[in-house]
């Protein structure tokens, strides 16, 4: 999701997820997506990382390669990506970390979407919104920025919605941040049933 949205505490849900063996966090190809070498305040290269490294046919078929021999595996699996906290790759949010380019250092959703379905994969995003007050909030309390994040938060929030509308709905789905707390309550059965056969 867009930085600010809450995705950290989506990953702590999804942690009792990975310890109770019902789903596992695919490291490798987070990393093949988007990797920073030298820390976050360098250049990040990845399939989708800084603008300057450009889009790598090497890293494409590297990640593409990574998706079959997912796919290969036997038995069902349900994997996450950008929930693992990988020190090198982040958590794959919009913008992803700082690096020189940072308004341009997001995902590519549409392009990976492509690569997961010519790999066999059955690919699927959830996305957390959140309204703008809170995201820059969240933002403003980690000291991510500077006056210029407003701007870079908004147009990573187009880049984000850009991307989904090239996407078959069917194969995304958003839940509110404020609805996360409630997935507990009997109240909303419907959704958690929504959300487990997504």
């Amino acid at each position: 999701g867009l930085e600010g949205t809450g995705h950290h505490a989506f990953s702590s849900m999804f942690t009792v997820c990975e310890k109770k063996n019902l789903c596992e966090v695919e490291r490798k190809i987070t990393e093949l997506t988007m990797n920073f070498t030298g820390g976050r305040q360098n250049l990040m290269h990845g399939l989708f990382g800084a603008v300057d490294s450009g889009l790598s046919f090497e890293l494409a078929l590297a990640t593409k390669l990574a998706l079959k021999e997912v796919a290969k595996r036997d038995g069902d699996h349900l994997y996450f990506l950008g929930l693992g906290r990988s020190s090198s790759s982040g958590m794959l949010s919009y913008p992803n970390f700082d690096g020189k380019l940072k308004p341009l250092d997001h995902p590519d959703l549409y392009q990976f979407a492509l690569l997961a379905e010519e790999a066999g994969i059955d690919f699927r995003v959830i996305v957390l919104q959140r309204n703008g007050y809170d995201v820059l909030k969240s933002v403003e309390r980690r000291h991510f920025g500077n006056e210029a994040e407003p701007k870079i938060m908004i147009d990573n929030a187009a880049v984000l919605y850009t991307q989904l509308a090239l996407i078959d709905p069917h194969f995304y789905y958003c839940i509110q941040y404020e609805d996360l707390v409630k997935l507990k309550l009997p109240s909303a059965a419907k959704e958690r049933a929504r959300l487990s056969t997504f």
